[in-house]
């Protein structure tokens, strides 16, 4: 098993990286998909010059955790390039470069971040108040915003891929796995599930693809959103999501809200682990233009 392969299997079997790998240190790269081999997990790119490390080159890469099938050749890509071992490099935060769309989303997460100050020093948005108006990438890469599920109900929690306690991030996507199929059986429609997560610079669109997929989620109306950090943490603000880093991942708190059809803030859960039979009541047809009483 040769280097890169045995990286790959150490995330896909534990979920997170190699000691020496997860501390290396990260040099940005920019360049062009040549091919991508899902068979052997990995993309092959042709690369800009990397400064103090090397020329520009073309190179097979792995990326860990990463869903490969989001990337074709001709695609123009950038991420973060790391040594696993003595010239074997690996890649995080593959992401395709779409210089109009990343405009679109620095703008929107410029515009946030200017509320959230405004706000200041009440920043939290209470029941009843209009959601956050964000705009992000889902798991296709896709540029979404609030108004993208205006008309419909949402359910929208915050979690990141890498979260190591099963009691959190793992439990919460469970619980938004769990409300997405009881709403189905009982002809609640009109829903939309959608984690955010509060990682977004390992967490790609691909990355959050790979995520779905591994835990067989239903996509058609549970999306996972990433962007611009500014914009991530401007939303977590708001949505009184606490969030500090520890030991290169984060810790934090837990909170779904529940956002009407006009987007406004109709309740909040907290925790992981939040009732069932609430929540239906909550999505079910005699709750509707109704906020909670808290």
């Amino acid at each position: 098993m040769n280097l890169l392969r045995r990286l790959l299997f150490v995330v896909l079997a534990t979920g997170a990286l190699p000691l020496a790998a997860a501390t290396a240190p990260r040099h940005e790269l920019t360049g062009k998909v040549l091919s991508v081999d899902p068979e052997r997990r990995v993309i092959r790119l042709h690369h800009e010059p990397i400064a103090g490390l090397m020329p520009e080159m073309a190179m097979d890469f792995a990326a860990p955790g990463t869903d490969l099938s989001a990337f074709q050749p001709g695609q123009r890509v950038k991420a973060r390039l790391y040594a696993v071992d003595k010239g074997e490099y690996a890649l995080e935060g593959l992401r395709v470069a779409d210089a109009e769309q990343e405009n679109l989303l620095e703008e929107a997460a410029f515009m946030l971040q200017s509320d959230t100050a405004a706000r200041e020093p009440h920043v939290f948005r209470e029941i009843g108040e209009d959601a956050p108006y964000f705009k992000l990438y889902n798991q296709r890469g896709e540029v979404v915003s609030l108004e993208t599920y205006r008309g419909q109900r949402v359910v929208l929690n915050f979690i990141f891929t890498r979260c190591p306690v099963p009691t959190m991030c793992a439990a919460a996507t469970a619980r938004m796995m769990e409300i997405q199929q009881q709403a189905r059986l009982r002809g609640l429609r009109d829903i939309q599930f959608l984690s955010v997560s509060l990682d977004p610079a390992y967490d790609t669109p691909a990355v959050l693809r790979s995520y779905a997929a591994a835990r067989g989620i239903d996509t058609t109306n549970f999306s996972f959103l990433t962007g611009p950090e500014v914009a991530v943490r401007s939303l977590l603000a708001q949505a009184g999501v606490f969030v500090v880093p520890s030991a290169g991942l984060w810790n934090h708190t837990i909170s779904t809200l529940v956002i009407d059809r006009t987007g406004r803030i109709a309740d909040r859960y907290e925790g992981a682990n939040w009732d069932i039979g609430a929540m239906l009541q909550r999505l079910s047809p005699e709750a509707e233009g109704t906020t909670a009483a808290r």
